[in-house]
């Protein structure tokens, strides 16, 4: 079992080979200053052949370690870690050691991370051009002309395969961003104005710090040096030349790692792919009991809670389509517990089942040719929801796989439960409102806050941010078709009970928030509308399935 774990991670990293060579280490500044920086002088170092892994460890990786016994759970924070693809930070320095070591491999020397960082010619940064921004690296900018202070690319870690154009002159991605990575060396301030120019390994001891622990003041026997840039870190941070501290038992949330080798560590070949098994029944679904909610608003004002949550910002009106607020009944029914990801979509497509998901609009600046957001069109983010889907296929996919579109009131009571909570339970949680104006109620007029990622993220991510029924991320990320037309007064004439919209109409329904939706959508009761053909990338797809069918040979998913 152990050794099955660790080839099958080995099968899954990459290392890139960095030949014998020089390289200018440092920061060039002049003489007279040389004492005020860590990182100078510069001066010309001789590294022996290694190999660096191409990505950051991923939390999948490490969760293997701690499956097959050789790494220890306390090691990382696994409670305040999203997702599998993300890089595993919240680690210590032991816990990445202990990581690579099981790999054959160890943490890399602070010389060899910065030369497969910069290369031999001195650059700055990892990648070729010499000005900051987000489309190059998961970085904090210390100053945005429009979002002010503080402004950050994304909000958390992204997918260790993510940002590839930051790619170092040997092809590693990430290093300049994403999260900051633990090397092998102990740091000292002073250790560059005496290394060896041959192969330093760093100072036999580290420089003590100091640190509060329970009210006292604590020193620590020596610190670790921590190199590169993070989400959370300031722009200076990614000069490639930036060295930094932390002591080896500390878990922060901008600190991971990727590990290095002397020598090329052999790759099992990766097991034959099995066809995936036919799932039956209800697998990934989550159960909704018969009963009755209530469905709509009670009032067009809704008052947040004065603090807590929901204090910085929150929808305050609703929509006149969302009332009366009343009681519904419906029959017992399964939603899929995630949203539906590319990778399954494109099964569909192959089976030529469901039509090309494309984010196309004639004459916008957001054609699929140049949208970066379409995650559809190249399949190199199997694990995002699919958008760009219209109702028509969105209806059609669900088809295939033996399910059909929710109901506009089943997706509601999946969403905010029997007691019809009009603000979610677990409160603005998930990939929600991307630099969204905050209302006046809440901050100074013209202020921007942000509650989401850039773009879609996996559809796995954010656990924590369930409904009441366990269904995922149902109020952000994408928003989702439902099998309704809309009907702007159908709520005043709706039956109460299993009601399936108007009997026709020139609009379908779309619920949730998504991404780049404004704060308004973040409710339970939100509705949104759009035409059945429309394809756009804040849209995507969760199915549903009749109790009374689940099971039969007619509603059975593929």
């Amino acid at each position: 079992m152990a050794k099955r774990l660790k080839n099958r991670v080995l099968a899954q990293t990459e290392m890139a080979h960095i030949p014998a060579g020089r390289f200018l280490q440092g920061r060039k500044v002049k003489p007279r200053e040389v004492k005020y920086h860590d990182d100078a002088p510069q001066r010309l170092v001789q590294l022996s052949s290694y190999h660096v892994d191409k990505y950051e460890v991923s939390v999948k990786q490490f969760k293997a370690c701690i499956e097959a016994g050789s790494c220890a759970a306390k090691g990382i924070d696994l409670e305040k870690v999203e997702g599998d693809e993300q890089p595993a930070h919240y680690v210590t320095w032991y816990a990445a050691e202990r990581y690579c070591k099981w790999l054959g491999k160890r943490l890399p020397t602070e010389a060899e991370w910065e030369r497969a960082a910069r290369g031999d010619k001195g650059r700055a940064y990892p990648w070729k051009e010499k000005n900051l921004r987000c489309k190059l690296a998961n970085v904090g900018l210390a100053l945005h002309p429009h979002r002010g202070l503080g402004y950050v690319c994304e909000h958390g870690p992204t997918p260790v395969t993510w940002f590839e154009h930051d790619g170092s002159p040997y092809g590693l991605s990430q290093m300049g961003g994403n999260v900051a990575e633990w090397v092998q060396d102990w740091y000292r301030p002073d250790y560059y104005k005496k290394a060896p120019k041959k192969d330093p390994r760093g100072p036999k001891k580290g420089e003590s710090a100091y640190r509060t622990h329970g009210g006292k003041v604590v020193q620590d026997a020596g610190v670790k040096t921590v190199r590169g840039g993070c989400y959370f870190c300031s722009d200076y941070t990614t000069h490639v030349t930036y060295r930094w501290y932390a002591t080896p038992s500390r878990r922060d949330h901008r600190i991971g790692f990727r590990c290095a080798s002397s020598r090329e560590v052999p790759r099992p070949a990766p097991p034959a792919k099995e066809a995936p098994p036919r799932r039956k029944g209800t697998h990934d679904m989550v159960l909704v009991p018969a009963g009755s909610f209530l469905r709509g608003s009670v009032a067009l004002e809704v008052k947040p809670p004065a603090s807590g949550q929901y204090s910085s910002a929150v929808p305050t009106r609703h929509g006149q389509d969302e009332l009366p607020q009343r009681s519904i009944h419906l029959d017992a029914y399964y939603i899929d517990r995630y949203e539906v990801s590319v990778a399954q979509y494109k099964a569909c497509y192959e089976a030529k089942a469901c039509g090309h998901a494309l984010w196309q609009d004639p004459g916008s600046k957001f054609n699929v040719a140049k949208n970066p957001y379409s995650n559809f069109k190249s399949y190199v983010r199997p694990n995002q929801p699919v958008n760009g889907v219209s109702w028509l296929n969105a209806r059609d996919y669900c088809k295939w796989r033996g399910k059909r579109l929710p109901t506009e009131a089943e997706w509601e009571k999946a969403m905010r439960g029997a007691k019809g909570a009009q603000l979610p339970e677990h409160g603005l949680c998930g990939n929600i409102g991307h630099f969204a104006k905050v209302t006046r109620l809440y901050g100074r007029p013209g202020e921007y806050r942000s509650f989401s990622y850039s773009t879609t993220i996996p559809v796995r991510w954010y656990q924590r941010c369930k409904s009441p029924y366990g269904a995922v991320q149902m109020l952000g990320n994408v928003q989702e078709w439902v099998s309704d037309w809309y009907g702007w007064n159908y709520y005043k004439k709706s039956p109460d009970k299993n009601p399936t919209g108007p009997a026709e109409g020139t609009m379908r329904v779309k619920r949730g928030s998504c991404w780049i939706c404004p704060l308004k959508y973040a409710t339970t009761t939100w509705r949104d509308k759009a035409r059945p053909e429309a394809q756009d990338g804040m849209t995507g797809i969760r199915c549903a399935l009749s109790a009374s069918v689940a099971g039969k040979g007619e509603g059975s998913p593929r």
